[in-house]
């Protein structure tokens, strides 16, 4: 089947037993997977064109809509992505991962308190799913962080530490916290972790230099300042980090 070839990454053979299909009867479902297959194939603007197509034959199809929310996403829209995504959620409330990516894109346009009420929700539906509920868990933490709850965020942050397969991203949390909190010899040892496993993790060089100047180690410092220049001129908007699961599908 199509749905097949594609968690099998054909997306060519994919795209055309689903063109073959849309033929003989068109559907939102079809029209879903399409956007899939099109989007393996690098024709982002056709994807896009096969999501919304499946969102107008049927609106309240949960998996057409996070279809074109994560397109939305790829392209660093992040806004229409929120809003795609929370229609998503509208129809299908069960769905970890369109919950984890509406936190996301929630937090990447500034809206924290809804980005925390979303990963609230995919720590709700995580079920035995680790990773999901790792990331949801990490996610409200860095809502409650830019909110200065550090305690929350804290513990937040040694819940998913106990998890088998902590994120590699959790190291930066835990040092960035540590450093709003005042304890700058752990945000040092956490921060010099994190640029180590994530040596692009903008936040991480941006805390590193300040624990560096805090620390009066000048040199350091301005090293690590320099270093998250860099990176913020290479991609200066702020994205959505990649769903752990390819995106719901039928």
């Amino acid at each position: 089947t199509a749905a097949a070839r594609l968690a099998n990454d054909q997306p060519a053979g994919a795209l055309a037993a689903l063109d073959r299909a849309a033929e003989a009867a068109d559907s939102a479902e079809i029209q879903t997977l399409r956007a899939r297959a099109l989007q393996g194939l690098g024709l982002a603007t056709q994807a896009a064109d096969a999501a919304l197509r499946a969102t107008l034959i049927q609106p309240t199809s949960a998996e057409a809509w996070a279809a074109v929310g994560l397109l939305a996403v790829a392209r660093g829209e992040v806004a229409d992505a929120a809003e795609a995504l929370g229609e998503a959620a509208t129809w299908e409330r069960r769905d970890v991962r369109i919950w984890l990516n509406l936190g996301w894109t929630e937090g990447a346009r500034g809206r924290v308190d809804a980005s925390i009420e979303a990963f609230r929700q995919a720590q709700t539906h995580a079920g035995e799913d680790a990773q999901a509920r790792a990331l949801a868990r990490m996610g409200e933490a860095e809502g409650r962080l830019t909110k200065g709850e550090l305690v929350e965020a804290q513990r937040l942050a040694e819940l998913v530490e106990k998890e088998p397969k902590p994120p590699m991203a959790l190291p930066s949390l835990m040092g960035r916290i540590m450093l709003r909190a005042g304890n700058i010899e752990g945000a040092a040892r956490a921060l010099r972790a994190a640029v180590q496993l994530m040596p692009e993790d903008v936040e991480a060089w941006e805390a590193l230099a300040e624990v560096d100047r805090l620390l009066g180690d000048t040199a350091a410092a301005e090293r690590d300042a320099q270093q998250a220049a860099s990176l913020r001129a290479r991609d200066p908007e702020p994205q959505a980090p990649a769903p752990p699961e390819p995106p719901p599908g039928p």
